[in-house]
């Protein structure tokens, strides 16, 4: 591949099909020739490998899901290229009868080159890692709610009724203490173990909460978004981090389409049929 990368300086066009542990490379010249196929490790030494075997002016694509936007990421100053696609939008390779991790690849390089891919925007390591905190937190969240379903649903075998608000505050958990000795054996081990469970959660929860204040805390667009009613600061880092820079929306119903809040349509001659929401793009941003 070295001999013929220093005969052989043209454009060229590179399908990538990622998979869990490893991705599949197919190499296309401009002509759409095969040149070389192989396969890449998805660790440091692949990846490095991978960027010194690739050339200034080629051209990558790869489909969106799992690890695409880091590889992307870490690819795009080593070649002239990247492009992410959409992978609703090469449906050909889904439907394809024959289909296996060359075919794939060689598709997505095929498509590349006739210019019939449809990338999606690709967001820097910041913003990516920023997202990954944030559905962190949300996973942080939710698994806290869980627990204290359990605490109630144990409450309500007994018929033990709690007439405050809230049962994990002060008081609360008083009456939980309190609720314990009409409890079976066994469930005061689970209402224990759920209990620190919840302390656990929240802990963390409160962790990344102050280190997410002090990472926006000087933010102007975050403090624009906390002045519109009913958004939290959690709501408003959703906003932030999902839509990035909003000059990238050239219109409002540009944005809402990326959020997937706009009307299904179905126009074919003198018929128009709309529906539900398409629910495509971002799902954080409807939530």
């Amino acid at each position: 591949m070295t001999a013929l990368r220093s005969v052989m300086l043209s454009l060229e066009y590179v399908g990538v099909d990622i998979h869990k542990k490893f991705c599949q490379v197919v190499e296309l010249d401009e002509n759409g020739s095969l040149i070389d196929e192989y396969r890449v490790d998805l660790c440091t030494e692949g990846l490095t490998q991978f960027k010194t075997r690739m050339g200034k002016d080629d051209r990558l694509v790869m489909e969106a899901g799992g690890n695409a936007f880091f590889i992307a990421s870490h690819l795009k100053s080593h070649v002239r290229d990247v492009k992410v696609v959409h992978p609703a939008k090469t449906r050909s390779i889904g439907a394809a009868r024959i289909k296996t991790d060359k075919t794939s690849a060689k598709t997505l390089a095929q498509l590349l080159a006739l210019q019939f891919v449809f990338p999606v925007w690709v967001p820097d390591i910041d913003i990516q890692t920023e997202r990954a905190l944030l559905c962190h937190r949300a996973t942080l969240v939710k698994e806290r709610a869980s627990c204290k379903n359990r605490v109630h649903a144990i409450l309500h075998r007994r018929g033990i009724i709690y007439s405050g608000s809230d049962l994990f505050c002060k008081k609360g958990r008083e009456f939980l203490v309190s609720s314990l000795p009409l409890c079976e054996e066994l469930e005061k081990i689970q209402m224990q173990s759920l209990l620190r469970l919840i302390d656990a959660l929240s802990a963390e929860i409160e962790s990344i909460d102050c280190h997410l204040v002090n990472r926006f805390k000087d933010n102007v667009d975050l403090h624009l978004l906390l002045t519109i009613p009913g958004v939290s600061f959690n709501a408003a880092l959703v906003i932030l981090t999902e839509i990035g820079d909003i000059r990238r929306f050239p219109t409002p119903d540009h944005l809402s389409s990326y959020a997937g809040l706009v009307p299904r349509v179905h126009q074919s001659g003198m018929t128009l049929r709309t529906g539900g929401i398409t629910h495509a793009g971002r799902s954080q941003l409807r939530i």
